[in-house]
């Protein structure tokens, strides 16, 4: 049987956390890999990408209790194209992504990228 692998999309922005931690409790109850992936950035952000370990400790879990890696992904000028670009590497059993509470101006303007994964997401 093969590993289920869970792909948490980050911008690294304090309102992901609850989402994180939804990945986190999702990856440890079923045994899966989880994956968090960054778009189009230097290396360095990885210091500043989520961390698996301390949430399962706060949970009473041991951090090792997950399979958990970091990863930055560079490839299209969109950070849509290139979250999808590594789904398509990663093929992951399901994508976790964080959804912003806009306007109506902003959703209009500043389009929606969760949105835009789960459509394209196959």
């Amino acid at each position: 049987m093969t590993m289920t692998t869970i792909m948490h999309t980050t911008n690294l922005g304090d309102e992901e956390n609850l989402a994180f931690e939804h990945s986190v409790a999702l990856a440890h109850a079923g045994g899966s890999m989880l994956v968090a992936v960054h778009a189009n950035a230097p290396d360095k952000a990885l210091a500043r990408m989520p961390e698996a370990g301390p949430v399962l400790e706060r949970w009473g879990h041991l951090p090792e209790s997950v399979s958990y890696q970091k990863q930055i992904h560079n490839c299209c000028d969109d950070p849509v194209e290139t979250l999808l670009d590594a789904a398509q590497g990663l093929e992951p059993d399901l994508v976790v992504v964080t959804t912003h509470n806009r306007s109506a101006i902003g959703r209009l303007f500043g389009g929606r990228r969760a949105e835009s994964i789960a459509h394209n997401f196959s």
